[in-house]
């Protein structure tokens, strides 16, 4: 009779043992569920990142040695959609009316705009040894228009670009051209 008992508390036990894990079973593929749900759904606001940090600079291709001026404008965010699709992160040429559409001018708060931001905007600043740079930092969403132009010759180029995010990113710009062109990667 002892023996009889024993084994029914055994087997009492080994089917509470079996609905814990059946329970277990179901809670890690509710919590697998779950996880990957907020994964997918978080995946869109995620930037990779791997440096922190670094530099973003135009190098400017000026067989002629033109002083060439540049003035950074803020991006005016309804146009926010048309700069993604045109994969302007790492910088893209814009014609004069794209350009004027896509910068914001805030001559009121121009002051405040300076203060706020990673770069003095509205000013004019000459291009040094043919090199621009901006200082970028981890997940900043920093869309700029930038304009480059020489007053002597009258080109300009209009380009727009996350200027102070990701990593280290270098574009060329060939000034020597009848046109200045923003150059294609590798080129």
């Amino acid at each position: 009779m002892q023996s009889y008992i024993g084994i029914k508390e055994l087997i009492n036990d080994f089917n509470q043992l079996i609905k814990y894990l059946v329970r277990l079973k179901f809670y890690i593929r509710n919590m697998r569920l779950i996880l990957s749900v907020f994964l997918i759904l978080m995946t869109p606001f995620c930037h990779a990142q791997r440096c922190g940090g670094g530099i973003f600079s135009f190098d400017i291709i000026n067989p002629d040695h033109e002083e060439i001026t540049f003035t950074v404008y803020p991006f005016e965010f309804s146009h926010l959609q048309e700069f993604k699709s045109s994969y302007c992160y790492g910088g893209c040429a814009l014609d004069r009316e794209t350009a004027e559409k896509w910068r914001l001018i805030l001559h009121t708060q121009r002051q405040n705009v300076k203060e706020n931001s990673f770069f003095p905007l509205y000013e004019e600043h000459k291009v040094k040894k043919n090199r621009v740079e901006f200082i970028t930092y981890e997940l900043a969403d920093e869309y700029r228009v930038v304009l480059f132009k020489c007053k002597d010759s009258g080109k300009e180029i209009f380009i727009a670009a996350n200027l102070h995010g990701g990593c280290d990113n270098s574009r060329k710009i060939n000034w020597g051209e009848e046109k200045p062109r923003l150059l294609q990667y590798g080129e």
